[in-house]
Formats: structure tokens, C-alpha cells, sequence
């Protein structure tokens, strides 16, 4: 099992930890710090995907459930144009790597302080801390990606800077432990989930362009 670099060093602290507590304590000592940081290093996890190979498809960037689908107008500040919202919730059990929903060009990365308010709640869209992402898609149409920290989440970790050009599927950042993160697309994007629906990062499509969409999607 692969995990992302941040697990290493935060789970380096209970690792050293257990081993004092092994020695000056007791063995059962050593094994409870040994087992905070193995759920820590857990938490990290960076399983391998298999992206769908389908045009026109927008797969999720997020392991978790929908928490949201939102289709009121409410535009995003990056774009005018990107009015519809699909909303993941991340649980502190789910993997938390986030995955690029579009081959295209990052043109713009903005973070945004706020608060640490619960990420499944629909305020959590304004107010929590956030990084944005304005993504070019490879067909033109622009959609934007935003990560939210929940109360539990207190970094949000992004890799990769503006005119970053990425595939569909390819790791972009993550939140430690419970957090969120939006779609917006543009009105002629057609959402292929529903509020309560699983989503497994760089596999399961949310949403498709209109003009790849088959017939009675």
C-alpha cells in the first residue's frame, strides 16, 4: 500500500513515542503507541485508480458520499459560467487524496482563510477555510474545483501550482481527516449522482459534458 508523504512524518512522532514507552514503561506501552501510529499512517492511504476512459466524463475528486447537488445559479467566484455544484463529503475513514476531475490547465489556485465549521453542512461552501482551483478543461469549458477543511481537518495540502497542466484522475492535494470538496460546472454539464451516492476518487464519473452525454443520461 502506497501513502502520501505527510503520513510518514506524522505518524513519525507515535512511532518514536511507542519506542521510549516500550523501553521505560512496558511493552503494552510500545504497542499502543505503535497502533496510534499505524491509524495515523492509515489515514494517508494512496491506493491506485483506474480512471475511466470515457469523453467527456468528470470523475470524482473525492472518496466519500454526496453531500449536495445544487443547481440555483450560485455562481463561483472564479467563473460566472460554473453554476452547478456537486458536493463530496469525506469522513475521517475515507482515503482523502483528491484526484483531478479533467484532463486540462490549472489557471488559477487561490487558498482562503475562514472557519472550521462541520464540511457536510451547505455553509461549509462560503465560510470554512478553502483552496480553489480554476481548471481549463480540454474541451474549453471551465470548471473549478474547491478543497474545504472541516472541523476536524486543519491543513489542506496542494501540490501543484497555476498553469499546472494534469490528467484526469491524477492527485492534485489533500485535507487531513474529515472535509469536503465542491464541483461547480458549467449549466451544460449533465450531474450523473444523486445526494447519498459513494464516490471513489479518479473512478466513479459525477457529471458529463452535454455533447458526450449518451442518450438518457
Amino acid at each position: 500500500m502506497k501513502f502520501a508523504e505527510q503520513g510518514y512524518r506524522i505518524a513519525a512522532g507515535p512511532a518514536v513515542a511507542s519506542v521510549v514507552l516500550a523501553i521505560l514503561v512496558g511493552p503494552l506501552w510500545g504497542l499502543a503507541g505503535l497502533a496510534v501510529a499505524a491509524a495515523l499512517l492509515a489515514f494517508f492511504r494512496d491506493p491506485e485508480r483506474t480512471v475511466p476512459d470515457e469523453p467527456g466524463a468528470v470523475i470524482a475528486p473525492a472518496d466519500g458520499r454526496v453531500c449536495a447537488v445544487t443547481d440555483d445559479g450560485k455562481l463561483h467566484r472564479f467563473d460566472e459560467t460554473a453554476t452547478r455544484r456537486v458536493s463530496i463529503f469525506m469522513s475521517p475513514l475515507d482515503v482523502h487524496i483528491n484526484r483531478m476531475p479533467v484532463d486540462g490547465t490549472v489557471e488559477r489556485v487561490e487558498h482562503k482563510p475562514g472557519n472550521f465549521g462541520a464540511a457536510y453542512s451547505d455553509e461549509a461552501s462560503d465560510s470554512n477555510e478553502s483552496n480553489s482551483l480554476l481548471v481549463r478543461a480540454a474541451d474549453g469549458s471551465r470548471l473549478v474545483v474547491v478543497q474545504i477543511a472541516g472541523w476536524l481537518a486543519r491543513r489542506i495540502v496542494c501540490y501543484i501550482d497555476e498553469q499546472a497542466a494534469l490528467a484526469r484522475g491524477e492527485r492534485f492535494g489533500l485535507i487531513m481527516f474529515s472535509s469536503r470538496v465542491d464541483v461547480y460546472l458549467p449549466a451544460d454539464y449533465e450531474v450523473a449522482v444523486a445526494v447519498g451516492d459513494r464516490t471513489t476518487a479518479g473512478e466513479t464519473v459525477i457529471a458529463r459534458s452535454a455533447a458526450e452525454a449518451p442518450r438518457g443520461a
